[in-house]
């Protein structure tokens, strides 16, 4: 009998314990009993959502949201360029239709405690919320998302774009 949320993949069990940081359990069957020799191998983790409680979570992914969709119905009414644009923002859903230059999505995740980015730029990313930096990071290219839609803005518009004044921006904030 395997230990409870134990995964096989081939000869190998493994099992993920959130309870001290990132840990993958390998186990190897030994017998036909229940006896399992276990070794564990500690990942380094970083001050993530695994530090963010579901509250805290909440507010500060209700806050990035709130704040970006008062950026976005500003540069949009602001902008001749984005004539015909809307912005829309509920349930943890901001949608920005940028007329001809495409519609970007961001929502909210709760479960895996990220925002998700469609970009009509970049294509889809998910974001984690970093501590360090006070802002949310794309673990794959380490860029924040509000550098990401700084930058795709500025291209757009073809001028600068300030986001500073939005919330839990990280380093496009000057953290």
């Amino acid at each position: 009998m395997l230990p409870r949320r134990c995964l096989r993949l081939g000869r190998l069990f493994y099992n993920v314990s959130r309870q001290s940081g990132r840990q993958l359990v390998c186990c190897r069957r030994q017998s036909q009993r229940t006896r399992i020799a276990a070794q564990t191998l500690n990942f380094s983790s970083s001050n993530t959502d695994q530090d963010l409680g579901s509250v805290e979570f909440e507010k500060i992914c209700s806050s990035t949201l709130e704040s970006l969709h008062e950026f976005f119905e500003i540069l949009v009414e602001e902008n001749a360029e984005l004539k015909g644009g809307d912005v829309t923002y509920g349930d943890g859903v901001l949608t920005v239709k940028l007329g001809s230059h495409g519609t970007y999505v961001i929502n909210r995740q709760s479960p895996n405690r990220q925002i998700w980015l469609s970009s009509p730029k970049s294509g889809p990313k998910r974001y984690d919320f970093e501590k360090r930096i006070n802002g949310w990071i794309y673990k794959r290219d380490n860029v924040c998302l509000h550098e990401l839609l700084r930058s795709e803005m500025a291209e757009i518009l073809k001028m600068p774009v300030d986001m500073s004044n939005c919330e839990y921006g990280g380093r496009s904030n000057g953290l």
